[in-house]
């Protein structure tokens, strides 16, 4: 009967050990939502963070790291995103032109951040991709020619479908309704364009500002250097600020000087941005993601409020955000 009864107590014992096992490691494997929330953010140049700031209602945080105490500022789309892709608590918002699958993309206010959603307006965490370009006074005809090919290429058949390609949003119709760029080169009204790209001397156009539209702007230079031969390119992209102040403001005549400049937001013509007329435009739609690392399994959807209270809120906790 002793016999039986020590079995039985071992067997309870082993019972134990393997429940208490089996639960370690469920909290060994699982995300801990006691853990403070790593909060990355763009620097204060950037679209993407006044664009995000101000769709969440803390218009506040776009342009002053005081309104978000220990948050960690990064330079670029591409940063943050691998920042997030390596910190298993941390949070951040990117272009969605920008997000991989090495990240969790969520919902915002129930509605997930796809391409479709953006185009039909259900899902609200967006902005507009924009250039701006120098004046016509401050080119020579030259530069002046290959900006205007540059422009009329963003705007073809071919542009537009890179653009796309590139995971910039468009119109469902914009690509077949768009003429070719052939087309658009042969008009008489664009000779000095047909020009310019049957040239052999080649000259360089300066491209920079928004890191977001880097990827787009990028593919669009290239592609569009094959078609024009007197076209060269270089890219310094250093944020969306510096799209008007190297192409109209004040570091327009310094070395960082651009040709064209993007921004990841709108041009504030009535502030501290007053562009030329007939010197800026739109390129596309973009949505803003919040993203998290994949192993957090705590969220599926953030409102506004909840993305106010993560941002605004120094060591908060993921069981805080409900």
């Amino acid at each position: 009967m002793k016999k039986i009864l020590k079995m039985a107590a071992l067997a309870v014992v082993g019972a134990t050990s393997i429940i208490g096992l089996a639960s370690c490691n469920q909290e060994q494997t699982g995300f801990d939502t006691t853990k403070e929330i790593k909060r990355y953010t763009r620097d204060t140049s950037s679209g993407t963070r006044e664009g995000f700031f101000e769709k969440i209602g803390y218009a506040d945080a776009s342009k002053s790291n005081s309104a978000i105490p220990g948050a960690i500022e990064v330079g670029s789309n591409g940063v943050l995103l691998t920042s997030v892709q390596g910190d298993e608590y941390g949070i951040g918002y990117v272009s969605l032109a920008s997000v991989t699958s090495d990240v969790n993309a969520i919902k915002f206010e129930g509605v997930d951040p796809t391409e479709e959603n953006v185009n039909n307006g259900t899902y609200k965490l967006t902005r507009n991709f924009n250039y701006i370009t120098r004046t016509q006074d401050d080119m020579s005809d030259t530069e002046k020619a290959l900006v205007k090919g540059f422009l009329l290429y963003v705007n073809s058949k071919e542009g537009l479908a890179i653009i796309k390609s590139n995971d910039g949003i468009i119109a469902a119709d914009a690509i077949s309704n768009a003429s070719s760029f052939q087309t658009l080169v042969d008009l008489p009204e664009n000779s000095d364009v047909k020009a310019q790209c049957q040239a052999t001397t080649k000259t360089t156009i300066y491209f920079g500002g928004s890191t977001s539209v880097e990827k787009i702007a990028k593919s669009l230079t290239e592609a569009f250097s094959k078609v024009c031969s007197g076209f060269d390119y270089s890219h310094n992209h250093t944020g969306s600020s510096d799209a008007y102040k190297r192409t109209q403001g004040s570091d327009k005549d310094s070395q960082n000087k651009l040709h064209v400049g993007f921004l990841s937001r709108d041009i504030k013509i009535t502030g501290e941005e007053p562009a030329s007329e007939n010197t800026y435009g739109k390129i596309c739609v973009d949505g803003i993601a919040v993203i998290v690392n994949k192993a957090n399994t705590s969220v599926t959807n953030f409102t506004a409020e909840q993305l106010k209270k993560i941002y605004s809120t120094d060591k908060i906790k993921w069981n805080e955000i409900a």
